[in-house]
């Protein structure tokens, strides 16, 4: 699965000072806000969704997997040669 970065804004001071704390019990506030984020999901996220997702993740076709590309299809030799020609002029110049 595909993880992407979520940007909060907060105030350097109090976050200064909620590392501090957090480090005391060996935490940290990216751990924190990680535990939120997965009980918002499982709150709001119903349960069928939630066993949808998890499914597709966790099936060896939602990786992707780049094919190779096709060869080209051969065209038998009367269908190469099969250009109408072109008369040439005639010149009738005498």
């Amino acid at each position: 699965m595909k993880s992407i970065d979520i940007t909060v804004s907060f105030d350097d001071e109090k976050l200064t000072a909620l590392s501090y704390y957090l480090s005391k019990e060996k935490n940290t506030p990216q751990k924190e806000l990680q535990n939120c984020i997965v009980q918002l999901y499982e709150k709001h996220v119903p349960a069928d969704t939630r066993e949808y997702i998890e499914s597709r993740m966790s099936s060896p076709s939602h990786e992707k997997v780049r094919r190779p590309a096709r060869p080209e299809a051969q065209k038998p030799a009367a269908q190469k040669a099969a250009v109408p020609a072109v008369p040439a002029p005639v010149n009738d110049i005498q």
